[in-house]
């Protein structure tokens, strides 16, 4: 007991755990509005594929692991930066990246696993047109998979947020960055449909492992050392966008005229 209450990350990690899971009403609601939006995404493209096997599972798998791996801090964190609120935090005996990292994961641990796991009511519908991993080897990288996602949601949350930092006008940027990066995760096109060089270049962008490249290795595309250095290519991108954000926070912190500060 007293390990716990001297450990401030657990303790967060807990606090954030019970806090992130009493809105019950609010998750139901937005849950039945993803199952609408998934179900016409699957019936449009199962129209312009021909209900086409691989098509219907890459969304199918691909919302799964997006739903697992999703942020959704960037709102809240906007609205402090611009009120002042953010000072509440800056004056916490803790850094402000781990700090928010821990409370996210506090926050979706339980409501993004029952997301996902919302997804298998269509299941009924679609079984006939999924496709099974015909190896072990999406399995073996699943873990790593869904934590570069996580972290790629984050980090990508933590620079969209940066702007408010700027310009407090900050919500017609948001507005247009949110559309760029959801196709830039793969979840509205598949990059294989693109011709060259826009299939090349949006398949390495680094919000491409929120699905793109996660089911390239689930739908046996990569081989297993081709799977590992897309893994550790994935790895890699976290930790060059966590470099550029310390840089950005680093500058707007310094010019931060937050209220009270």
């Amino acid at each position: 007991m007293t390990y716990f209450q001297n450990n401030k990350w657990l303790y967060l990690l807990v606090y954030s755990f019970k806090q992130g899971n009493l809105k019950l009403r609010g998750f139901v609601l937005s849950q039945i509005g993803f199952l609408v939006e998934l179900s016409i995404t699957l019936f449009i493209w199962g129209l312009f594929t021909n209900q086409s096997k691989e098509t219907i599972t890459y969304f199918f798998i691909g919302f799964i692991i997006q739903r697992l791996a999703w942020n959704s801090f960037a709102g809240n964190l906007t609205q402090d930066i611009v009120s002042g609120k953010l000072n509440n935090t800056l004056i916490l005996p803790v850094k402000l990246f781990p700090y928010i990292l821990i409370k996210e994961i506090g926050n979706k641990l339980i409501g993004n696993t029952l997301s996902a796991l919302t997804i298998f009511l269509l299941y009924p519908v679609y079984r006939d047109f999924l496709s099974l991993p015909t190896n072990t080897t999406f399995w073996v990288f699943f873990p790593f998979l869904v934590a570069t996602a996580f972290m790629m949601d984050y980090c990508m949350s933590l620079l969209t947020s940066s702007i408010a930092f700027f310009d407090n006008d900050y919500n017609g940027f948001i507005r247009v960055l949110f559309p760029i990066l959801t196709i830039a995760s793969g979840i509205r096109i598949p990059f294989g449909y693109l011709p060259e060089p826009f299939r090349s270049i949006l398949s390495l962008n680094p919000y491409a492992w929120m699905t793109y490249q996660p089911m390239q290795i689930y739908l046996g595309k990569y081989s297993f050392s081709e799977s590992i250095f897309y893994v550790l290519l994935g790895f890699g991108w976290v930790v060059a966008l966590l470099l550029l954000i310390k840089f950005v926070y680093k500058i707007a912190l310094k010019k931060y005229e937050g209220v009270g500060l």
